[in-house]
């Protein structure tokens, strides 16, 4: 089963007081372990996950990279036909269901990119290096996240 265990109002959005949150549900829960953590990439909410759930997998929330990377490409892709391809090539690309898929439809989302360097750069820097095995599904689809893959509690459902 897969549900929200709680909600927390913060003083502020730093490590020290995700660590306390990520604490209070830990002793809330009887095993004191969870499997799989849905964030955004809160890079001192994920060093809190990894310190209080160092077996949990933590997934990032699909809806918002995918929200990230259509307002990078709505910035500096032009023209317009050519940010629907580059955002068909990248869902294709995230959805890749194993590593030989993925590997290839990188190659032909490379291809797609070619003419907006700026773009691929942001994407494989900012997202693919360091983050693919967080929200690609050729990774994602290796933990039980019943089909969990945002932060969104609306968007999850679908």
């Amino acid at each position: 089963m897969t549900f929200c265990v709680g909600f927390a109002y913060l003083q502020s959005e730093r490590a020290d007081n995700f660590m306390w949150a990520l604490q209070m549900v830990k002793e809330q829960i009887t095993s004191g372990e969870v499997e799989v953590i849905v964030t955004d990439r809160d890079l001192a909410l994920m060093n809190a996950v990894e310190n209080v759930f160092p077996k949990a997998m933590n997934l990032l929330c699909l809806f918002h990279i995918c929200k990230n990377v259509k307002a990078k490409c709505k910035m500096i892709v032009f023209p317009n036909k050519m940010q629907v391809q580059i955002m068909e090539a990248w869902e294709t690309l995230i959805y890749s269901y194993d590593e030989a898929q993925y590997h290839m439809e990188l190659a032909i989302f490379e291809e797609i990119c070619s003419r907006c360097s700026i773009f691929y750069d942001y994407v494989h820097e900012q997202w693919l290096i360091p983050h693919k095995k967080s929200f690609v599904e050729a990774w994602t689809n290796r933990v039980m996240h019943f089909g969990n893959t945002t932060t969104q509690r609306v968007e999850s459902v679908h």
